[in-house]
């Protein structure tokens, strides 16, 4: 009799990757997060459900894929004879299952397929040569793991039964249950703290950070030696000297003694584009090399260790 395993809704594997924990690793990208940062470079990420992109710069004027489908009632065009797709159109099975399989130019893509931990495990497990050779391993990021507890619980567990190294990116944000059985299981927290400032938090990310201070401050009570903090660093909204003062303070009360800093980038603002939103954080410039040095001094004046990723 064959068990079924959980599944998951990931949008993203990233071979190779670099910087999401130790050597070489396999990055797996999960759907869904429970805060909504205006910085957020990976939009894509942050419902838990399929969702459709939309590259206009790649669409062809006056493409005949929309007029022997019974759907071209519901589209329009523009000047330039390309694609105008509603919003209430993009949750439709064509958008989500027909068209991108026929667009010619790949103008059409879908963030978002459900996988079971199986299935997944099948492709990590083929990387483990290279992970054993560089002392690497697997990552599961988003959007937050935490979001999908189930999922990742059990990929976690099947990971540490043929001894693979995995890490996990989480901003905290989760039930204390969920948080202590990933510490429990996995090889790496890696904990994104955003602003130890409740207001700047709730301000910027739609939540305040109550859960996730303690969350974190009950998980380095307890297995502190599988966490390291990571600061998505963003200008002018944690990079004030108050901002930057209150996270040395929380990281002074909690004795953490090394950080790695996160400089914002602008490379996801067209995905906003691609999704037909808004980017609520256009305005927010990428953090040069002024901001971070800055950042540095501060924090290595409070003997705290900095890595800049």
């Amino acid at each position: 009799m064959s068990h079924s395993t959980p599944k998951g809704c990931i949008f993203a594997l990233q071979t190779f990757s670099l910087h999401n924990g130790p050597g070489i690793r396999t990055t797996i990208f999960l759907k869904g997060c429970p805060l909504r940062c205006i910085w957020c470079a990976n939009p894509e990420s942050q419902n838990s459900f399929p969702e459709l992109m939309y590259n206009r710069t790649l669409c062809l004027p006056d493409c005949t894929l929309y007029s022997s489908t019974g759907v071209n009632a519901s589209v329009k065009k523009d000047k330039e004879g390309k694609v105008l797709i509603p919003q209430r159109a993009r949750t439709s099975d064509f958008f989500l299952h027909e068209a991108p399989l026929k667009c010619p130019t790949d103008a059409l893509s879908v963030a978002g397929k459900t996988v079971s931990v199986e299935e997944i495990f099948d492709e990590l497990i083929k990387d483990k040569p290279f992970f054993e050779e560089s002392g690497g391993g697997v990552t599961l990021s988003g959007g937050e793991p935490l979001f999908q507890p189930e999922f990742t619980l059990s990929l976690l567990e099947k990971l540490k039964d043929h001894r693979v190294h995995s890490a996990v990116d989480t901003c905290g944000d989760g039930a204390w249950d969920v948080m202590q059985e990933v510490c429990r299981t996995a090889s790496l927290l890696l904990f994104d703290i955003k602003t130890a400032v409740p207001a700047t938090h709730k301000k910027y990310t739609g939540k305040t950070n109550s859960v996730i201070l303690n969350n974190l401050q009950t998980a380095m009570g307890k297995y502190r030696t599988k966490i390291r903090i990571r600061i998505p660093l963003i200008p002018e909204i944690n990079t004030t000297d108050d901002e930057l003062n209150a996270m040395i303070r929380l990281f002074s009360d909690l004795n953490i003694s090394q950080v790695d800093l996160l400089p914002h980038h602008t490379l996801g603002t067209e995905k906003y584009g691609h999704l037909g939103r808004r980017n609520p954080g256009d305005a927010i410039p990428a953090a040069d090399s002024e901001t971070v040095d800055r950042a540095v001094t501060l924090l290595q004046k409070a003997s705290i260790e900095v890595n800049v990723i």
